[in-house]
């Protein structure tokens, strides 16, 4: 089983499938289905190695050997279980388009990490030494799945987060889904002041495997998550994008309102 790698050849209108296999409906494509299944070639086996390791230069940590296979089995048991939920859908929906295969895989995200029995274990966090000036920022990210599709790209991505570790203040410019799949998160909600400033509206504690959706993003959707506890915690995140290392999923960067921190401040 190969993991799904971007490749230059690729189509607008193609829906690819990730498991490398010949798609039922190659050769099928009509009037009323635009949309055609194509099957690529399997990637070598190092294409994978070299993109985790170009990735780790930008935002992933990096993995020692042993971690690395770890990462790699998660990857592909997660390919697994999405190549088994396209076939349904291809003997389902043969006329389906990817937009609405990718809507299949956010809502069966549950199913896909336990299934595929997602292991946090080989995972560590990008900054570890609690004394370095980005540790609190320092959490670890790792692409476990992309699907390039031009018309309806999505990833999957596992957050890792030490103790007392989370991200910034953020929006995000795609729907986008959390699932906590290990320990517990702290989520707080804000409302934008300013384009640059943000005030605290909700704080809420997220237990193991709860889920959050942001999928109108019409809608205020500005948030941080953070670690509270003594033991690592971390999230799968689903974007409505390609997972490629330069795709972002952050939208803007938001400062605590200056007023709210000032009051914070005087109620420690």
């Amino acid at each position: 089983m190969s993991i799904p790698q971007s490749f230059s050849t690729r189509q607008s209108g193609d829906f690819v499938s990730p498991d490398g296999l010949p798609s039922p409906l190659e050769g099928t494509q009509t009037q009323t289905a635009p949309i055609r299944l194509t099957s690529r070639p399997s990637p070598p086996p190092d294409i994978w190695r070299q993109k985790n390791t170009s990735a780790s230069q930008h935002y992933e940590a990096a993995l020692d050997e042993k971690s690395h296979e770890g990462h790699r089995s998660n990857q592909e048991r997660i390919a697994q279980g999405i190549a088994s939920l396209r076939d349904v859908f291809v003997q389902d929906h043969p006329d389906g388009a990817p937009a609405d295969f990718r809507k299949v895989v956010e809502s069966s995200l549950e199913a896909i990490i336990k299934t595929a029995e997602f292991d946090t274990s080989p995972y560590t966090s990008k900054i570890s030494q609690q004394d370095d000036a980005d540790f609190i920022h320092g959490y670890g990210k790792y692409l476990l799945y992309g699907a390039d599709n031009l018309d309806a790209p999505f990833c999957l991505q596992y957050f890792h987060f030490s103790p007392g570790q989370k991200t910034p203040i953020h929006d995000h410019p795609v729907p986008c889904t959390s699932l906590v799949v290990r320990g517990q998160l702290v989520e707080r909600r804000y409302s934008a002041v300013s384009g640059s400033e943000a005030r605290k509206i909700e704080r809420m504690t997220r237990p193991y495997f709860d889920r959050k959706n942001f999928l109108d993003i019409s809608l205020p959707n500005i948030h941080s998550l953070k670690n509270k506890q003594a033991e690592f915690s971390g999230s799968v995140h689903f974007y409505y994008i390609d997972g490629d290392i330069h795709s972002r999923a952050v939208k803007s960067i938001f400062l605590k309102a200056r007023k709210e921190e000032r009051l914070e401040n005087e109620t420690q």
